[in-house]
């Protein structure tokens, strides 16, 4: 959070763990971002998935992105999600951010945030959905 003339950035997420033998696991959500001063407000990009022999982890969806001063809002990038391995499923992008503009002057933009590609399926995998 931050409550002078500066920008709030939010955290990326953790990454997931990969597995030679499983299914890799999820990315973490971004941080959240608030921002009350004249600065703009991001939201955190998700964690990156992990690769499995069985199945992709899902991406990371975007963190959140809250501007109650004059500045703009970001939502976070989702991250892509992981492709399926020898005969898995691709794991599901992560959702973007969202983005909020509060203050009541509305004079900042609020844009959210790309969601994330799912990714590839192995074969006879199905794709993640996006």
């Amino acid at each position: 959070s931050n409550l002078g003339p500066g920008s709030a950035f939010g955290g990326t997420g953790g990454a997931g763990g990969n597995s030679a033998d499983g299914h890799g696991g999820n990315g973490g959500g971004g941080g959240a971002a608030t921002n009350a001063g004249t600065g703009d407000a991001f939201g955190g990009a998700g964690g990156s998935a992990g690769t499995g022999a069985t199945g992709g982890g899902n991406g990371g969806n975007g963190g959140t992105a809250t501007n109650n001063g004059t500045g703009n809002a970001s939502g976070g990038t989702g991250a892509d999600g992981a492709a399926g391995g020898t005969t898995g499923t691709g794991g599901g992008g992560g959702a973007g951010g969202n983005a909020f503009v509060l203050n009541s002057a509305a004079t900042g933009t609020a844009t959210g945030g790309h969601g994330g590609a799912g990714g590839a399926g192995g074969a006879g995998g199905g794709n993640g959905g996006g």
